[in-house]
């Protein structure tokens, strides 16, 4: 019995069914004000912008294009021996209006961003912003 689980174990990381990746958060965000003024922001120069308070885990996420898509900020946290948590704050509230999301950083982490686009009737992600970098 032994010899035949050590290989499956072997197949089941190899395929990833074991790994210890953190899962994505998704976070809809919800009405706001613009962000306060300095954040640094990400914008992707066709529709979407996102600002972030590392410090507060807090996300901002404009869309402006008015062209059937949601403007999404994606983020990746360095969580040490962890490795990447990552999500995303998506805007379904249209073109011209804020929307923000409470994330939740280790408090000292590195945190990169990006904005982009996603058209949920194609289920595909487009137009990525530069990467933007702070600090929790």
């Amino acid at each position: 019995m032994r010899t035949r689980l050590l290989p499956t174990i072997g197949v089941l990381l190899a395929a990833g069914v074991l790994s210890t990746a953190q899962p994505a958060s998704a976070a809809l965000a919800r009405p706001s004000g613009k962000p306060p003024r300095g954040l640094p922001c990400a914008d992707n120069g066709s529709g979407a912008k996102a600002c972030l308070q590392a410090k507060g885990d807090r996300m901002w996420v404009k869309d402006d294009a008015i062209d059937g898509a949601s403007a999404v900020g994606v983020w990746q946290e360095y969580t040490g021996d962890a490795g990447w948590s990552k999500g995303y704050c998506r805007n379904k509230l249209g073109f011209g209006h804020w929307g923000a999301c409470r994330l939740h950083f280790i408090e000292g982490s590195y945190v990169k961003w990006w904005a982009a686009e996603y058209d949920a009737q194609t289920n595909s992600w487009t137009d990525w912003s530069a990467d933007q970098s702070a600090t929790s």
